[in-house]
């Protein structure tokens, strides 16, 4: 889950200001699972950690797709480490959290400091053996305008950290293009994190692609689709445009 949270006016002067209703550049359909830089599907276990697996799922295909080298890191050293930043472990957190975390910390790869799905005493594994992101090489963050054309052409470049707003029916997905009536009485709330990996049209119906942290059984093989599309300025279907959060790295 994730830590509570509401995009107030102070984060959205962090959002990009530029337009970006100008579609027209786009590809009909984007899917990273084609790329080779994600990894196989993960299971976060009874743990409120979903916010660490986006924040990974995400910075992981984005250092891949730079430097050609797929890395697994570490969620288990930002539940235990991101606390000081704001990061409630397995009780919930947030993805620039994890950034800025990332950022002044480095994060090791999972073999390293692997997943036990609990909250633990923060390792320093790092001096020991740096084989995932050393301290600076993520340099930093930003926030997506909460538009559907802002989120498709930043999913041209990479997979997107974003959240959602989870219901109960969403746990019981297994096919098709998710869309829920519940989803109307949430308001601005948000509290599952997961990763943009892409976009298409199934059916006559637009959808994203989204990656869960829910093991390869759940959904479709792990991932989703949900439902794309939707009134000028609404937040999406299930809040998906709320928070979109990308990690920069250093050149």
């Amino acid at each position: 889950m994730l830590r509570p949270i509401k995009v107030d006016e102070k984060m959205k002067e962090k959002m990009l200001v530029q337009a970006e209703d100008d579609a027209m550049d786009l590809p009909a359909s984007v899917d990273w699972r084609e790329k080779n830089v994600l990894n196989p599907i993960k299971n976060q276990g009874d743990c409120g950690s979903c916010w660490a697996f986006s924040a990974t799922g995400a910075l992981e295909a984005q250092h891949a797709i730079a430097t050609g080298k797929l890395l697994s890191l570490s969620e288990q050293q930002l539940v235990d480490c991101s606390t000081d930043y704001g990061n409630k472990g397995c009780n919930g957190g947030i993805m620039d959290a994890a950034y800025n975390y990332t950022q002044h910390h480095g994060i090791d790869q999972e073999s390293t400091y692997p997943y036990n799905a609990g909250d633990n005493k923060c390792q320093d594994t790092l001096a020991k053996k740096a084989d995932g992101l050393s301290i600076g090489e993520v340099n930093g963050f930003y926030m997506l305008p909460q538009t559907d054309a802002a989120l498709m052409k930043a999913l041209m470049a990479a997979p997107v950290s974003i959240a959602m707003y989870a219901d109960i029916a969403f746990q019981l997905y297994s096919s098709g293009v998710y869309t829920s009536f519940l989803c109307q009485f949430a308001g601005e709330s948000i509290n599952h994190g997961i990763v943009a990996v892409g976009y298409g049209t199934e059916g006559g119906e637009d959808y994203y692609l989204m990656r869960n942290s829910w093991g390869p059984s759940w959904g479709l093989n792990g991932y989703f689709k949900i439902k794309r599309g939707g009134a000028d300025g609404d937040h999406g279907e299930c809040n998906v445009l709320e928070y979109m959060c990308v990690a920069t790295l250093k050149d």
